[in-house]
C-alpha cells in the first residue's frame, strides 16, 4: 500500500486517545429532562458505543499479532512454502466486511532470500478486495515504499503498532478513490525488525458495519468516529467523512474540542449559535467520550 497522497500519520498509542464517539442530542427531544440528565444519558450512550468500537479494533490487533507469530513460526521454511502459507493466512483474514487490503512487507533478504526480490528492496504479499468485490492475492517485489510512508517506517522505528489518520487512496489499476485508515504492526526476529503486517480498513464499509446501528432516532442521537487529529472517520452523513471536527465552530471552541479528544476527556457544548443546513437555529448538546 503506497500512500503518496496520504494525510499526516500518527503513532498508535491507545484506543481511547485515537477513537472518539460524539453523540449529538436534540435538546427539543429532551424538553422534559434537565441538562444534567441529558448529559448523563449522552455520556452513558457514548460509553457503550465506544466499547463496541474499541472491541472491534482490539480484534484487528489480535489478528495482526497472531499473523506476526505465525510468520515467525515458519521463518526457517523454504521461500516457496513460506509464501504459500502466508498467502493462505492473509486470504483467510481478509474475508471480512471492513477489510479492503491486508498485507505483509519485508526488507530484502530479511525473511525471504535476497534473490526472491531481484533488485527490489522489499517484497510484499497481500490479499486485496477489488472494486468488483472479488478478493485476490498479490505476491510481488516492491520498491515503492517511500521514506515518508509511515505505515511501514512507523512500526520499524518505534517497534509498536501504528495507526494512520484517515486518508483517501486509489489503489493501482483502479479508478475509484477509497477513504480508509491503516493499522500496521512490526515483525521482529531476534530483536531485529524484518518487516511489517498491515490492514487497510475502508471507512464506508466500517460505517455500515458498525455505525449505522448506532443511530438512535427516538433519542435524536448518533455516533461519530473521530481521529486523534480531529478528522471525522465515520459520520451518518457520508459527505462529512474526512471533514474536520468542529469546523462549524469558532476557532477557540474547535481547539478546545480537539484538545479534549486527544486527552480522552468528556466535553459538553451548545451549538445554538450556529446555523446548520439541516437544523438551522436548533439547539444541540454534544457529549464526547474519547
Amino acid at each position: 500500500m503506497r500512500l503518496e497522497h496520504k494525510l499526516s500519520l500518527i503513532l498508535f498509542i491507545a484506543f481511547v486517545a485515537v477513537i472518539t464517539l460524539i453523540f449529538t442530542i436534540s435538546l427539543t427531544r429532551f424538553a422534559k429532562a434537565g441538562k444534567e440528565s441529558q448529559y448523563e444519558i449522552g455520556k452513558s450512550m457514548a460509553e457503550v458505543r465506544s466499547e463496541e468500537v474499541k472491541s472491534f479494533l482490539e480484534k484487528k490487533i489480535i489478528e495482526l499479532k497472531t499473523l506476526e507469530r505465525n510468520i515467525l513460526a515458519i521463518k526457517y521454511l523454504n521461500d516457496k512454502d513460506k509464501a504459500e502459507i502466508i498467502s493462505k493466512l492473509l486470504y483467510a483474514i481478509s474475508d471480512q466486511p471492513v477489510v479492503s487490503d491486508i498485507y505483509v512487507t519485508f526488507d530484502r533478504g530479511a525473511y525471504f532470500g535476497a534473490d526472491k526480490t531481484d533488485t527490489d528492496r522489499f517484497f510484499s504479499i497481500e490479499a486485496f478486495l477489488k472494486e468488483s468485490g472479488e478478493r485476490t492475492m498479490i505476491l510481488e517485489p516492491n520498491d515503492s515504499v517511500g521514506a515518508a510512508d509511515e505505515w511501514y517506517h512507523g512500526p520499524k522505528l518505534t517497534g509498536k503498532l501504528h495507526l494512520t489518520e484517515p486518508y483517501e487512496w486509489r489503489y493501482p489499476s483502479e479508478t475509484r478513490v477509497r477513504k480508509m485508515f491503516t493499522l500496521s504492526a512490526p515483525i521482529a526476529a531476534d530483536g531485529k525488525f524484518i518487516g511489517m503486517v498491515g490492514v487497510d480498513l475502508q471507512l464506508d464499509l466500517l460505517r455500515k458495519h458498525l455505525f449505522d446501528k448506532m443511530i438512535d432516532d427516538k433519542k435524536g442521537a448518533y455516533a461519530v468516529l473521530v481521529s486523534n487529529g480531529g478528522l471525522m472517520a465515520a459520520h451518518p452523513r457520508e459527505d462529512l467523512t474526512l471533514g474536520e471536527l468542529g469546523e462549524d465552530m469558532d476557532a477557540a471552541e474547535r481547539q478546545a474540542l480537539k484538545d479534549a479528544v486527544k486527552k480522552g476527556e468528556y466535553r459538553q457544548f451548545d451549538k445554538r449559535r450556529r446555523a446548520v443546513q439541516h437544523c438551522s437555529n436548533r439547539g444541540e448538546a454534544n457529549q464526547i467520550r474519547s
